[in-house]
């Protein structure tokens, strides 16, 4: 992502993620489903209610239509079934509108 002009964080969870939320604003999110000890699609639905709206890739390794069903309720958000090409993330970035 770096290479593509993308300024990368990493965290594990949505507290730490929360965290960085507040003292950054991303361009986009990539989660995955499963985080450490919490849900992705929990943790968009927090961060939609602050108010923010960056574009969100939510990747996951259960190829569930159930997954794809409950990101279609949050605005600006796209699943990705694993494993994920590099040019799949980069082009729903671009869907999504996320530029670097």
């Amino acid at each position: 992502m770096e290479s593509k002009g993308f300024l990368v964080k990493h965290v594990v969870d949505a507290e730490p993620l929360f965290t960085l939320l507040e003292n950054h604003k991303p361009a986009a999110l990539i989660l995955d489903c499963q985080l450490k000890t919490s849900n992705g699609i929990e943790a968009v639905r927090t961060i939609r209610q602050s108010g923010r709206e960056m574009p969100v890739i939510i990747t996951t390794g259960n190829a569930m239509q159930q997954a794809e069903d409950e990101v279609k309720n949050l605005s600006n958000c796209k699943v990705l079934i694993k494993p994920v090409m590099f040019e799949a993330i980069l082009e729903a970035l671009s869907h999504l509108g996320a530029n670097p």
